[in-house]
């Protein structure tokens, strides 16, 4: 039995879409304000462009990648731009002077698709995904680029800077994407996705490059692997590299969940599931599996959307493919958004540090299609505390807007990426939510924190009432606590940050939760 949830959502829509600008609506999921215009910001720079993928810098600006066109043609190229911290374009990334980049990789006229994003620690940026062969999206290489941190091509990666090749065992129709990157602590640069190896078949598909943009041999031979769970259209979307190098791959097996496990060197590692996968049935009915998360403790988070229905579906396993029945249901959690809408979920999945679970979308109810974020408790439940239902909807003006992908900040702010417009005419879409509730204007006020200099490069000052004697934490931007502290007895405070590499951090004050970002120049 699973539990299904229906919520009548017109008129808290409209509370939602009016309420999020007011001073007063600082609740969890309303828009944060301080970003863009009024939590939202568009960059429609080209004929067309969406967004597939985000990714955060360590000062803290924002990179979105994708796809782009500059006319009605069929010449699709990779889209990067990137933002400021607080929501604006930033006009030093690029040559354009507007913060956009478009990347052709294999000429006029073909299909190259960006799909995911990572930066390195040294702040260069690697791209990846589709390069295409034809005008349509029916013949592809993996493409991948790497940028410098002003966004021009990075000469030393590959062949200046872009790098493209066939993975699977059809030489004659090779297609090929790349669904997910991620950078390993040697700095070397894994990427899964799909492969075609037959005129029928579809098997997931992983590759590992080299610093320099070369498939790396010590990596199933040549740098690129291939996984066949047995269906037709096997599809590897989600990634994670473990503590001892090997990595988890996930993704779709023909409407089913599979997870094979390899070691560093690319080989299947036999002893997880049966023969080194395992591969898990979602549930009643059938649905398209969209998200996939592993929460600390091992369990596996699944979310989609129902066929037929269209409803949101989220799915907990334990590590063993087995349903956690703690969870929703039976292990399974299915919420119908607006009586009768078309809700359909995205490949972001996030969990919170608290066990809080974020789905998000594309929520269709009326004749409108909206930014969907939908928030659940750990035991799989709308969380209530999340824009009064646990759920936001949001909209660019537009008939259509869809949430694509999504990551939540260091101070836990929710980033959410995706496109807005209608058909051959999209524009990237970027919004920042609050995931817990600000302090009302008395409170906020009595424990007003101002920092400066910011940007700072050898003594931060603190002032506010209500420090003296406090404990603070200063968190980079990946959450890792880099210095911790007590204050003095003075109203004005001072930290000695020259040790602190230059990026973006978080200052937190432990008794109040005051939080202020901060750039270590």
């Amino acid at each position: 039995m699973i539990k299904k949830i229906t919520f009548l959502r017109l008129c808290t829509l409209t509370a939602t879409l009016i309420g999020a600008t007011a001073a007063h609506a600082q609740n969890a999921g309303s828009l944060d304000t301080t970003f863009g215009v009024g939590g939202k910001f568009v960059a429609a720079y080209y004929y067309d462009q969406q967004t597939e993928d985000i990714a955060m810098q360590a000062d803290g600006k924002i990179i979105a990648v994708g796809w782009t066109k500059a006319s009605s043609g069929s010449d699709y190229n990779f889209f990067i731009c990137r933002f400021t911290a607080n929501g604006t374009m930033d006009t030093t990334f690029g040559p354009n002077g507007n913060g956009t980049i478009s990347v052709d990789i294999k000429g006029t006229n073909k299909f190259d698709v960006g799909r995911c994003v990572a930066v390195q620690p040294d702040g260069k940026i690697i791209v990846a995904g589709t390069a295409g062969l034809q005008t349509d999206n029916s013949a592809s290489h993996a493409g991948f680029i790497r940028l410098n941190s002003d966004g021009t091509l990075d000469n030393s990666f590959g062949t200046a800077g872009k790098f493209s090749f066939p993975v699977g065992n059809d030489t004659s129709n090779p297609y090929v994407f790349i669904n997910e990157v991620q950078i390993q602590p040697d700095g070397k640069i894994v990427g899964i996705g799909r492969a075609r190896n037959s005129s029928t078949a579809y098997d997931y598909a992983i590759v590992r490059l080299n610093a320099d943009g070369t498939l790396d041999s010590d990596f199933s031979n040549d740098g690129k692997h291939t996984v066949d769970f047995g269906g037709p259209a096997d599809e590897a979307t989600h990634l994670k590299i473990l503590p001892d190098g090997k990595m988890l791959v996930a993704g779709n097996t023909s409407e089913d969940l599979g997870i094979v496990r390899l070691f560093d060197d690319g080989s299947v590692d036999n002893s997880y599931g049966t023969l080194g996968k395992l591969e898990i049935a979602p549930g009643e009915g059938s649905y398209y599996l969209r998200g996939i998360a592993w929460q600390a403790d091992g369990k596996i988070v699944t979310s989609g959307h129902t066929i037929g229905t269209s409803d949101i579906q989220l799915n907990r396993w334990n590590a063993d493919g087995t349903a956690d029945t703690s969870f929703g249901t039976d292990g399974v959690t299915e919420t119908d958004v607006d009586s009768g809408s078309d809700d359909q979920a995205s490949k972001a999945l996030l969990i919170q540090d608290d066990g809080k679970i974020i789905v998000l979308g594309r929520i269709t109810t009326g004749s409108t299609s909206y930014f969907g974020v939908l928030r659940y408790t750990d035991a799989g439940i709308l969380d209530s505390t999340f824009s009064n239902d646990g759920q936001v909807l949001t909209t660019f003006g537009t008939a259509f807007s869809f949430a694509t992908s999504g990551m939540l900040q260091p101070d836990g702010k929710l980033l959410v990426a995706g496109l807005y417009g209608y058909s051959f005419n999209w524009g990237a879409a970027i919004a920042r939510y609050h995931t817990t509730a600000l302090l009302g204007i008395e409170e906020s006020q009595r424990n007003d924190m101002v920092v400066y200099p910011n940007p700072a490069s050898e003594v931060l000052m603190i002032t506010g009432n209500g420090l003296e004697s406090q404990k603070f934490e200063i968190v980079d931007i990946a959450g890792k606590s880099v210095m911790q502290g007590v204050f003095s007895a003075d109203v004005t405070q001072q930290i000695q940050i020259s040790g602190l590499p230059q990026g973006m951090y978080y200052l937190t004050v432990k008794s109040s939760g005051n939080t202020m970002p901060f750039v270590k120049k």
